[in-house]
């Protein structure tokens, strides 16, 4: 049956456009549908039907007279209007439409003989074909079209577009250029749409990526863009020069002596640096903060290896004022992910120090939040507050994370470990990621959450192992926008049900720290084929190597097999073919999967696999001859 709408709503010609010629078209050729909407002629020989055959000339000249009104008898013309439409789609074949792959066919569209186009989008274009070379293809939308209505859940359209934003852009990223992960969920309805209606309606709140562009220019800039990029390009402008200028000692000694003459009754307050090179306060506090908690934590009551570095000086101001003889200044604040500032330094980070490097003299990506948040502090109309003392790191420091699932054993088992200060907790800095939104517990910044990757069903692999490699795709562009792995010497992903020991794996690292290497830690087959590996439980990459993964994961992605592998397999073969070199340690884990476990190996610096929190805890209590007591209430 076909479909006609009213005459009134939907505008079948546009009187303005220039006629054509009969039996000629343009390959980018836009043909009114029936229901307002333009379709896109896609290759072929032959012309667009309706309006490029004998008969569609005849309608299209009634359509003109009906849409301008000059036809004396407009209802009559209507009618003959129909009847002519009706005629010749019964005399042409309907115009070939290229269609988006479904779920299930997305991951063989690209095989021998699949009739299903993939595309990729950017706005109002798309690029369709596999195997042959891509047409760009304009679509546009009557303002007067079809009802928007977006996809719910449970029909085969919300299927089609959950599966490209959770597995599509990542797998395929080519078939949605323009789009990202964080692209919402109607500008991917938008492309299954366009591609063909039929499947997909129109969705509601979408903007093309021309709107966008208009309306973008009355918009104004983000505060973490105008603040920090603006304000400085017209201070700049004045003639002023940015520069992080250090005080000398007589100067600052000045300004507290004029300071206390204003204000005699305010109590003086300093914070230890290590550029005091004759402040024996840093070194004391120091000592404390890495050394004499563990050692001697009955001389630190109420504090504990999580506290800051000005409750340490504080601390030792109140017992021993002969070693700090200043009290910390406490007005002080380091940003916390979603503050303003936070956006602030992420992007001085990630964009302002490549773009602007004489505003940002001294600083680099390697810099620590803190020292970029000072730095942000200067300016004039700032949102950053005066960051506080920034945590003292190991040597060499670490960056652990963990990727686990929001349900089964493994929250409460990453819970467990959070209130003990223990696995992945006990490391410089750490993140949590899971396939939802969690709160774990209290960290050393506060609340410790989850950062969210979308929930991907994995396979079998080659190796009989989980084919997870598209989950920790997701996981590692989540390091990414964290950027805190930035800043460290080593970053170790680490399985939930792995116990590790920090100072010993800085014993094995040390010596490679600075080089592109990352570690395989199994020989479970010595001579055969991928053996030594790179076993999942504990991965060890350094700052380099993991910034030639960051940089070139799409190459890696588009060169390698890796849809059936295990994501260890998946991460060496990346690292290999982005110029990486490896170190082989296979005492760095004692791992039951590989030559097995033993607790009370004094060498390994992780032991792997322990399920159950009473397990992992019993393991935890031999390796530090500590009570194996699970923390209650988790």
């Amino acid at each position: 049956a076909l479909h006609l709408p009213s005459m009134a709503g939907f505008p079948l010609y546009d009187p303005k456009r220039p006629a054509m010629a009969e039996g000629t078209y343009s390959r980018m050729d836009r043909t009114p549908r029936v229901d307002g909407v333009y379709t896109a002629v896609v290759g072929g020989e032959d012309p667009p039907p309706l309006l490029a055959s004998p008969r569609g000339e005849t309608a299209r000249r009634l359509m003109t007279k009906a849409h301008s009104g000059r036809s004396a008898a407009g209802f009559i013309g209507a009618v003959l209007l129909v009847v002519a439409l009706v005629a010749a789609v019964m005399t042409v074949s309907p115009p070939h439409r290229p269609r988006i792959t479904t779920s299930h066919q997305h991951s063989s569209a690209a095989g021998a003989g699949s009739n299903a186009l993939p595309v990729a989008a950017r706005g109002d274009t798309v690029v369709a074909g596999i195997g042959a070379e891509p047409e760009l293809v304009s679509l546009a939308t009557e303002k007067k079209g079809p009802k928007c209505k977006t996809a719910q859940p449970g029909t085969p359209c919300y299927k089609d577009v959950s599966w490209a934003i959770t597995d599509g852009i990542y797998a395929h990223p080519e078939w949605y250029l323009g789009l990202t992960n964080k692209s919402n969920f109607e500008s991917f309805q938008a492309v299954v749409y366009k591609i063909n209606s039929t499947l997909c309606p129109l969705p509601c709140n979408y903007v093309s990526e021309e709107e966008g562009k208009e309306k973008a220019k009355d918009k104004p800039k983000k505060k973490h863009l105008n603040e920090v990029e603006v304000e400085r390009k017209k201070n700049k402008n004045k003639g002023k020069t940015w520069k992080l200028k250090k005080k000398t000692k007589q100067e600052k000694k000045k300004e507290e002596e004029e300071e206390e003459k204003e204000n005699p009754q305010k109590k003086k307050c300093h914070t230890a640096t290590s550029e005091d090179e004759d402040d024996t306060c840093f070194v004391a506090v120091h000592w404390a903060m890495k050394d004499g908690i563990v050692q001697k934590p009955e001389w630190y009551p109420k504090l504990d290896v999580w506290s800051s570095f000005e409750k340490f000086q504080a601390h030792i101001h109140e017992t021993n004022k002969s070693a700090c003889p200043f009290a910390p200044c406490t007005e002080c604040h380091t940003v916390l992910f979603g503050e303003e500032c936070h956006d602030h330094v992420l992007w001085t980070l990630k964009h302002g120090i490549h773009k602007h490097p004489e505003w940002y003299k001294g600083l680099t990506t390697a810099s620590r939040y803190e020292q970029v948040q000072a730095r942000l502090h200067e300016d004039e109309n700032t949102s950053c507050p005066l960051p506080c003392a920034p945590r003292l790191f190991g040597d060499p420091s670490l960056f652990c994370f963990s990727v686990f699932q929001s349900h089964g054993y493994e929250p409460g088992l990453m819970r467990a470990q959070l209130r003990k200060k223990q696995g992945i907790f006990s490391c410089d800095e750490f993140a949590v990621i899971a396939d939802a939104n969690m709160y774990l517990g209290l960290g050393p910044e506060g609340p410790v959450n989850t950062l969210v990757i979308p929930h991907t069903t994995v396979g079998i692999s080659k190796d009989n192992t989980a084919a997870n490699t598209l989950i920790f795709i997701h996981a590692w562009q989540e390091i990414y926008n964290d950027f805190r792995f930035s800043h460290h010497d080593w970053t170790l992903k680490v399985d939930p049900d792995a116990v590790i020991v920090p100072s010993r794996l800085r014993v094995h690292l040390t010596n490679f720290t600075g080089q592109k290497v990352y570690v395989k830690n199994c020989n479970k087959y010595p001579g055969s084929s991928n053996w030594p590996m790179m076993f999942g439980s504990l991965e060890a990459i350094s700052q380099r190597a993991l910034w030639a993964y960051m940089k070139g994961s799409d190459k890696c992605k588009n060169e390698l097999e890796w849809e059936a592998w295990g994501e260890d397999l998946y991460l060496a073969e990346c690292l290999d073919l982005l110029g990486c070199d490896h170190v082989n340690d296979y005492s760095i884990i004692s791992d039951k999967v590989c030559l097995g476990v033993n607790c009370q190996d004094e060498w390994a610096a992780a032991f792997h696999a322990f399920k159950s929190k009473e397990e992992w805890f019993e393991c935890w209590g031999t390796v530090f001859d500590k009570s194996s007591a699970t923390p209650a209430h988790v």
